[in-house]
């Protein structure tokens, strides 16, 4: 098989994981663009595999990164905050026990701590205002 097809076909794959697969923040959708550019390259241009893998390299360098920044500037944000911890905005939680308190969001399980004057249930919701590490600040809904 020509060279230029397994750049074509690798380009494919890592553009086909990204997408469906692994995100990892247009990383790999970069990636198999360079790989795709350095098959027609070599299409077009008789290039040894030395050259392949020099303008591979380079072409990563210059354009991984500019994939990464447009991406964080223009997607949308899936999540506030891992965990919640950076979000702008308080976030419902439920939760699952009592003795620790410990409250449910985004199906992980957090250590909680709330007003000392608050009695919480099972299965209520709450709102999560912060963490303190792993512990989230929680109070009553309303």
């Amino acid at each position: 098989m020509d060279a230029w097809k397994l750049w074509i076909i690798a380009g494919i794959v890592l553009a086909i994981a990204e997408l469906l697969l692994i995100p990892s923040q247009f990383l790999l959708v970069a990636l198999g663009l360079c790989a795709m550019l350095v098959g027609i390259l070599t299409w077009g241009v008789d290039l040894g595999l030395a050259a392949q893998l020099g303008w591979f390299a380079g072409l990563s360098i210059a354009l991984v990164p500019l994939f990464v920044t447009i991406w964080r500037r223009k997607a949308p944000v899936r999540y506030p905050g891992t965990a919640g911890e950076s979000a702008t905005a308080p976030q419902s939680a439920r939760i699952v026990e009592l003795d620790p308190l410990t409250i449910e969001l985004r199906s992980d399980r957090f250590p909680a701590r709330g007003p000392r004057d608050c009695d919480f249930e099972v299965g209520e919701e709450v709102m999560v205002t912060g963490f303190s590490g792993i512990t989230a600040e929680i109070r009553k809904t309303g």
